[in-house]
């Protein structure tokens, strides 16, 4: 099990946030895991990437420890989210989409309030 060492600027200043469910990916591999996700001053950690690290340890190896990581930072499957996007428009197609309609959406999904 290994942390994966990632140098993205989107991230660097991140470090210390967490995430209760991710879905993390490695591209053009089955290689995928859910769960708490850290976002660490040198890439992401926690158990969705340690699993995952585990999982796929033979394959990252034979890959040189080079790839892609995709990381869903929702834990929710994109076709949920595009579909609830798409209801949305469809109920209310004359007003503008907020942040707040999403929160509270989404926020009942997780179970928080």
């Amino acid at each position: 099990m290994f942390t994966f060492n990632i140098k993205d600027t989107r991230i660097q200043d991140l470090g210390g946030v967490s995430v209760p469910n991710a879905s993390v990916q490695i591209a053009k591999t089955n290689l995928e895991n859910f769960g708490p996700l850290l976002i660490t001053h040198w890439g992401l950690s926690g158990p969705a990437v340690l699993k995952l690290s585990a999982y796929g340890a033979r394959i990252l190896a034979d890959k040189n420890y080079q790839y892609n990581v995709v990381v869903n930072w929702l834990g929710i499957p994109t076709e949920n989210i595009l579909n609830d996007l798409q209801q949305l428009k469809n109920k209310h197609p004359k007003n503008k989409l907020s942040q707040k309609v999403l929160s509270r959406k989404y926020r009942e999904d997780f179970g928080n309030d």
